[in-house]
């Protein structure tokens, strides 16, 4: 691929379509590059994401991803990666509360690309450890945790909160599954970085609302 190329796409579609219609958008793994800024979601930014969900109708817009797609490997998120993370560690929640085996399959697919491999791969040891622990169900000592990490435990723990208290979690499954972005797939680290600052060119922090809409 030698231009930039922006779609719209389901999320459920982005993460495990391979179908010609969304092949050059979809990305069925992807890696967080090391330089990459930690995850540093608060539970603010989670509850926004939930409420976001259950308010909306479905096919709710997320807005938008950057991604690298050199055609040797994972896919470089370079914008997205704090949404994209959240949403996986909410499908590993989901997973546990329905009883609805069509819904569960959906929602596994969206985090392994297979029984052993995750979509979504952290470059940096310490935040793919306990991320993958997370995930696994494996047991480890959260007293030990260093400070990126513990942000990310701390957004598990509130995801897990808010699991709980939906009223309905086969309807928001839904809606969650039919969320969509608009991906924008970039030729080369240098082009995605360039948009990446022209797309934060205002200096201005968003909120979570923001980020989330």
């Amino acid at each position: 691929m030698s231009s930039r190329l922006a779609k719209n796409i389901e999320y459920n579609h982005f993460l495990t379509s391979v179908s010609d219609e969304h092949d050059e958008v979809s990305c069925n793994k992807l890696e967080i590059p090391e330089f990459q800024r930690n995850y540093v979601w608060k539970s603010s930014n989670i509850k926004d994401l939930f409420d976001s969900i259950k308010e909306n109708d479905p096919n709710y817009y997320l807005g938008n991803i950057v991604v690298v797609k050199d055609g040797a490997g994972r896919a470089k998120i370079v914008d997205g990666q704090q949404r994209l993370v959240s949403l996986s560690l909410i499908a590993k929640k989901l997973i546990e509360k329905t009883n609805d085996s069509q819904s569960k399959e959906s929602l596994r697919k969206i985090i392994w690309a297979d029984t052993n491999v995750v979509r979504i791969l952290f470059q940096k040891s310490n935040l793919k450890e306990l991320y993958e622990n997370l995930l696994y169900d494996s047991h480890f000592d959260e007293h030990v945790l260093d400070d990126t990490q513990n942000i990310l435990f701390r957004s598990f723990q509130s995801i897990s909160r808010e699991c709980d208290a939906l009223s309905d979690v086969d309807t928001f499954i839904k809606k969650f599954l039919s969320l969509e972005f608009v991906v924008i797939v970039s030729p080369s680290d240098e082009d995605a970085y360039q948009l990446f600052e022209g797309l934060n060119s205002t200096g201005l922090s968003l909120s979570a609302v923001e980020l989330t809409k």
